[in-house]
């Protein structure tokens, strides 16, 4: 290969990994505007409710961790619903240590309607970070 051919390639490369790293922007600032705009949307006493939550290691072989989560945000799609929760991080160890985090779960339709979910309610929550799984438990 020579210098043209290499130069030519890059024409085509550089641009595509350019936007490649924008639409990742992107998508970050999106939901870090998300996480802002709902965190500003919160009372006082849901934050100082949730930073004064503590993880509890979850027993059994899931392992990871049970916590409370504040559900901010529900939309039914069929047979399943979409909940949005924050929650006090204070298991991974990561820049967000010691922050509200939040985190998007899909539960059964039939679970959010029996337990009368709604928007406001505190949850018990399950995450095993290193398995980045994460759930409400009924």
């Amino acid at each position: 290969m020579n210098l043209m051919s290499l130069l030519k390639a890059l024409i085509y490369v550089v641009p595509i990994l350019g936007g490649i790293i924008l639409v990742f922007f992107l998508i970050i600032r999106s939901q870090n505007k998300t996480k802002d705009t709902i965190e500003a949307g919160m009372t006082q006493e849901q934050k100082d409710h949730l930073l004064q939550t503590k993880a509890v290691p979850a027993e059994g072989a899931k392992g990871g961790y049970l916590m409370e989560a504040l559900v901010v945000e529900l939309r039914n799609k069929g047979a399943k619903t979409f909940v949005r929760v924050m929650w006090h991080n204070t298991v991974i160890p990561n820049n967000f240590l010691g922050q509200l985090m939040m985190a998007n779960v899909n539960v059964s339709t039939a679970d959010a309607e029996a337990h009368h979910l709604q928007v406001g309610d505190y949850v018990q929550f399950w995450m095993n970070p290193e398995k980045q799984k994460w759930e409400i438990v009924f």
